[in-house]
């Protein structure tokens, strides 16, 4: 009987993901190879720290999971070096994105770590897309 109530006990699986470390988190994901919460976790701490070679890998640990508006956010964070002034940055890049892939990259880029909630995001959503067409 007691074997079909619910347990209120957390999974380990869980419990690494809530300690939120890198030691857990590599520890959650060598469970489970493509837990989207630990992967996405993860990858953001990586991103975050910046040191050699974290932006590469923490985009290659998003390779493991579906693609969501998180995981673009955070591929964005890992492409794009930060800039003091995302406006001007955008407004530099505007002219050349219809020719040029990299700079469109980048200003997708420059978008998606905004955010959907920026007010700034949906203007020059308009703004890239009367540019492109």
């Amino acid at each position: 009987m007691e074997g079909l109530l619910p347990t209120e006990e957390i999974s380990e699986m869980e419990r690494l993901v809530a300690a939120g470390d890198e030691a857990s988190l590599i520890a959650a994901i060598a469970i489970e190879n493509d837990n989207v919460e630990a992967v996405t976790a993860l990858a953001l701490l990586l991103v975050e720290r910046s040191s050699e070679g974290d932006r590469e890998a923490a985009l290659k640990l998003l390779e493991r999971i579906p693609e969501s508006a998180e995981t673009r956010r955070i591929a964005a964070m890992a492409r794009v070096e930060p800039v003091e002034d995302v406006e001007t940055a955008l407004a530099e890049l505007l002219p050349a994105v219809k020719d040029d892939d990299e700079a469109r990259q980048r200003f997708v880029d420059l978008l998606e770590v905004l955010g959907p909630e920026d007010p700034r995001t949906a203007e020059w959503r308009r703004r890239l897309t009367s540019t492109l067409f």
